[in-house]
C-alpha cells in the first residue's frame, strides 16, 4: 500500500516580487487613506485598527476597492496551493477580505476562520519584526510519541511578516498575530476563500 497522508496540515507561502509586487503595492497605496478612514478599533484591544465588520458580517475590501492585482495573485496562489496538495474538491471563491493596521501593542488572539475553507493574509507594510503569524500545532498529543512527530514542531510554527508575503492555510487552523513591539506600523489584508 502506498504512503497516504491522513492528518497533514499544509501551508502555502509565496513572497511576491518584481512587477507583480509593485502593482499590488501601488493599488493598495492609492486606497490606503480610505482604509484608514474606514477602520475601527479591533475587538482584540491594543493598538489595532481593522475594516472587519465586527458583529455585522464580513467586509470585502478586495472587491470594494477593486484590488484586481491582489485578487489575481491570490487566485493564482490558491490554484498553486491546491495543485501542490493534489486537492480536487469543489471550486473556490472569495469569501471576504479586510485590512488590519497594527501599531505598537497591536496583536490578535488565538482564533480560526469558521465557515470557510482557506484563510490567508498579504503583508503590505511591515518591518519584519512587528509580529509573527503563529500557528498552533493542531495535534495536541504529538509530544507523546516519536515517529514521525519528531520532525514536527511540538507547539507552534511562526511565519515572520515580510512585505509582499502571501500566506494561505486551512481556515480551521488556530492562529494568532504576535504583539507588535516596535514603533513601525504593520498593515496586512486578511481574506477567506470559500
Amino acid at each position: 500500500m502506498p504512503v497516504e497522508f491522513w492528518f497533514p496540515t499544509t501551508f502555502f507561502v509565496r513572497d511576491l516580487e518584481g512587477l507583480e509586487l509593485e502593482n499590488i503595492q501601488n493599488e493598495i497605496s492609492e486606497i490606503l487613506p480610505n482604509i484608514r478612514k474606514d477602520s475601527t478599533p479591533a475587538i482584540t484591544g491594543g493598538n489595532m485598527m481593522s475594516t472587519f465588520l465586527w458583529g455585522h458580517g464580513n467586509a470585502d475590501d478586495i472587491k470594494k476597492y477593486k484590488l484586481d492585482n491582489l485578487k489575481k495573485s491570490i487566485k493564482q496562489a490558491v490554484e498553486d496551493y491546491t495543485i501542490g496538495i493534489k486537492y480536487n474538491g469543489k471550486p473556490f471563491q472569495f469569501g471576504g477580505s479586510w485590512f488590519n493596521l497594527s501599531s505598537r501593542g497591536g496583536a490578535h488572539f488565538d482564533h480560526m476562520h469558521p465557515y470557510t475553507r482557506i484563510a490567508g493574509t498579504y503583508y503590505y507594510a511591515t518591518n519584519g519584526i512587528d509580529g509573527n503569524l503563529k500557528f498552533t500545532n493542531p495535534n495536541t498529543v504529538i509530544q507523546m510519541g516519536g515517529f514521525p512527530g519528531d520532525k514536527i514542531p511540538d507547539e507552534a510554527v511562526k511565519i515572520p511578516p515580510k512585505v509582499g508575503r502571501l500566506v494561505l492555510f486551512p481556515s480551521w487552523l488556530t492562529h494568532r498575530v504576535e504583539m507588535n513591539e516596535t514603533d513601525s506600523e504593520r498593515i496586512s489584508i486578511a481574506f477567506n476563500i470559500n
